[in-house]
């Protein structure tokens, strides 16, 4: 059995614009590090296939050739499916700029992921954002593991260095 490793990535996927923004360059470069810790420290262990989403905008401005690998895909993601509706927008969110882009990437590990991993014939996800990596090599296949234990979907910040509060509520 493999692994499915859904990433949302919400910024550019090519490192060939000269006037790509410094947060996408920084988030870019995030990217690379969490794919390429993937690669070099899981999937020696556990077969895996990495899903990157992005906006299809997004994807149609050029793919970075490092993305270009074995089991890493880029698959597009419609812009409205990361956003709240409206009847759901909580008072607060009515009044502010970018709040909801961290609820609605929750609500998309919650909801989205486990229904992608069942329709494309997964049963196991390990939730992976696009600024996090693994520091070292992983020694167990994490299938296995999470089969012994009865779990189908992993976010084990000991495993993972992220940004604090990433994974709180999962």
């Amino acid at each position: 059995e493999r692994l499915v490793v859904p990433i949302l990535h919400l910024y550019s996927l090519s490192d060939d614009q000269p006037s790509l923004p410094e947060p996408d360059i920084t988030k870019l470069r995030h990217l690379k590090r969490a794919v390429e810790s993937l690669s070099a420290n899981m999937m020696n262990t556990t077969k895996a296939d990495v899903f990157i989403f992005s906006f299809d905008r997004l994807i149609k401005q050029g793919v970075a050739s490092w993305l270009n690998k074995t089991n890493v895909y880029i698959l597009p993601i419609n812009d409205v499916a990361i956003s709240i509706p409206h009847h759901m927008l909580r008072p607060r969110e009515m009044m502010s700029e970018g709040k909801d882009e961290h609820r609605m990437a929750g609500d998309w590990r919650l909801t989205f992921q486990p229904a992608f991993a069942k329709e494309m014939g997964y049963q196991y996800v390990l939730q992976f954002d696009s600024d996090t990596y693994l520091q070292s090599p992983v020694r167990i296949d994490l299938v296995q593991y999470m089969q012994a234990n009865k779990l189908w979907m992993a976010a084990y910040d000991d495993f993972f260095t992220e940004k604090p509060q990433y994974y709180v509520g999962l």
